[in-house]
């Protein structure tokens, strides 16, 4: 697993799968929708 900000070439890096949280896609894209989440901040008092 490898954790990253930078975006893929996939197929000429040999990535069979990306995971990517983002807000909006680009045109190009090709995605399949596995899910949905909320974002929280939290903070403790401490």
């Amino acid at each position: 697993m490898d954790l990253t900000d930078r975006r893929s070439k996939l197929i000429k890096e040999g990535i069979d799968l990306s995971i990517r949280v983002i807000s909006r896609l680009e045109p190009a894209d090709i995605v399949r929708k596995l899910g949905e989440t909320r974002l929280l901040t939290v903070a403790s008092p401490q």
